[in-house]
């Protein structure tokens, strides 16, 4: 009967706690890290020569921790909902896009850009996003973003970005077309912009189930879209639906 060497025997006994220490990072890791999550009423303005038309969605932005693995930061952006849309006079679409990253620094953003911040943060003390949340969770501000204040953070330097804003003429050959805020006129005609955005914390999650009843249009111009003489834009249906499990 050959017996292990005492080296070989001093292996096994180290695989032994690094196994266990393996096994409890795992279970203690799915345990502790959580899923932090805000949800918010999306409001999209827009002037039009017969008044202002207003749309809104409900919008769930996740900030997914998980164990890290193979070079993983182990932090991800989910988002869950419509995105927001407003119907013109004439029939046309204009849409506020999703954006993952983007919808989970939106509430932040909104809330710097609008004074908001200062009231639940403490900028020598910088708070990760989560804690910010939950004090705008607490105090629930309803901020209203107008078209200045989002223009200026169209420049590269200005870091985090509003929604990018599109409008789906079903009527027309070029299907979908960015709107250039500074520029409105250009694309929807005189008379009408985007004036700004609103935001409004809630607790109600999103309508993740029912498809919005403008689906088959958006799914119709993203195909048209593919097969175009004109410029492609870089938006697929997620930019429009965002469908998450539980």
């Amino acid at each position: 009967m050959a017996f292990a060497t005492p080296r070989l025997r001093l292996r096994q006994i180290a695989f032994v706690p690094a196994g266990l220490g393996l096994i409890t990072f795992l279970v203690v890791g799915n345990l502790l890290l959580r899923n932090r999550h805000i949800r918010y009423e999306l409001t999209v303005e827009v002037r039009t020569p017969d008044g202002v038309r207003r749309g809104s969605s409900v919008i769930q932005a996740t900030i997914e921790r998980t164990i890290p693995f193979w070079g993983d930061s182990g932090i991800h952006h989910k988002v869950t909902g419509n995105a927001p849309v407003v119907e013109l006079p004439d029939g046309r679409l204009v849409f506020a896009l999703l954006r993952g990253s983007g919808n989970v620094s939106l509430p932040e953003l909104a809330a710097r850009d609008t004074n908001v911040l200062p009231l639940v943060t403490d900028w020598r003390r910088r708070k990760p996003t989560h804690q910010i949340w939950s004090r705008l969770k607490t105090k629930r501000p309803i901020m209203n973003v107008d078209a200045e204040i989002m223009l200026r953070r169209e420049t590269p330097s200005a870091g985090a970005r509003y929604p990018i804003f599109v409008v789906v003429d079903p009527a027309s050959a070029e299907r979908i077309r960015r709107i250039d805020l500074a520029n409105c006129a250009d694309v929807l005609g005189p008379g009408f912009s985007v004036t700004g955005l609103g935001l409004r914390f809630i607790e109600s999650p999103p309508d993740a189930v029912s498809d919005p009843p403008w689906l088959p249009t958006v799914s119709q111009a993203l195909d048209d879209l593919g097969s175009s003489r004109f410029p492609r834009l870089n938006v697929n249906l997620a930019n429009f639906v965002a469908r998450r499990a539980g």
